[in-house]
């Protein structure tokens, strides 16, 4: 792989990182709790129906085992022997994937959606792109799989077996995970990967000398604006 395609790639795992986001202290997300009788689905169908669920487009996303992003970046400062900065990044809370299921608790799996901050976490090594959608689409199948009930069976009692599975499976952590009732899963899910990455994925095959000079750094009009005094680059001119 070039220097050109190299730098693609960690422009679009540093899009990827920006992903999974999560507010805990969000007061509509609750913990999820495993109820005594391991009756999984009544657990969310309640949830729901609590919420005056009345949309026929509405459902309920799970978010598993959730973290501080420091985790990361301090796994990634150990790998790569990266110093500590001053203007750090963004620290929050990720969650590892999320699932949505709609009001009859079936899995929309097209929104199954996990981060590439678990990835790391998971295999301690950053991913080429294609390994990172190569995971994703092998767990989404597994996902599909997991909650795909035979045509014999009834729903409920498959869906506390499909439920408890996942949880063992994934080894999910009830009490960093959490449930979020939506009214229209069209227009509420926003765990949508960056747009940018598609852009980036194409600039891989596009041959101009603007993004050639971009991704270079090669630009002699280029003024430099770096007015922090400890750095490098430090402009005093500014």
């Amino acid at each position: 792989m070039d220097k050109r395609e190299n730098i693609l790639e960690a422009w679009i795992m540093v899009e990827h990182l920006s992903e999974g986001d999560i507010k805990l202290r969000d007061k509509m997300l609750k913990k999820l709790e495993i109820p005594k009788d391991r009756d999984y689905y009544s657990l969310l169908n309640e949830e729901m129906q609590g919420q005056n669920l009345s949309n026929d487009k509405g459902g309920i996303v799970l978010y598993f085992n959730t973290y501080p992003f420091s985790t990361v970046i301090q796994l990634l400062r150990e790998k790569f022997n990266l110093s500590e900065t001053y203007d750090e990044v963004s620290v929050g809370d990720k969650f590892s994937f999320a699932l949505y299921f709609d009001k009859e608790l079936k899995l929309q799996g097209d929104m199954t959606f996990f981060t590439a901050s678990y990835y790391i976490l998971q295999n301690n090594s950053i991913p080429q792109e294609k390994d990172f959608l190569n995971f994703e689409k092998e767990n989404k199948e597994n996902m599909n799989s997991i909650f795909a009930c035979p045509e014999e069976e009834e729903y409920n009692a498959f869906f506390n077996k499909a439920f408890a599975k996942l949880l063992n499976q994934y080894s999910i952590q009830t009490e960093k995970s959490r449930m979020k009732v939506l009214k229209n899963l069209e227009t509420d899910a926003t765990n949508l990967h960056s747009f940018f990455v598609d852009d980036l994925e194409k600039a891989k095959s596009i041959k101009a000398r603007n993004l050639e000079c971009y991704l270079s750094g090669e630009n002699e009009s280029r003024i430099n604006l770096n007015s922090k005094a400890n750095t490098q680059d430090f402009n005093p001119g500014i």
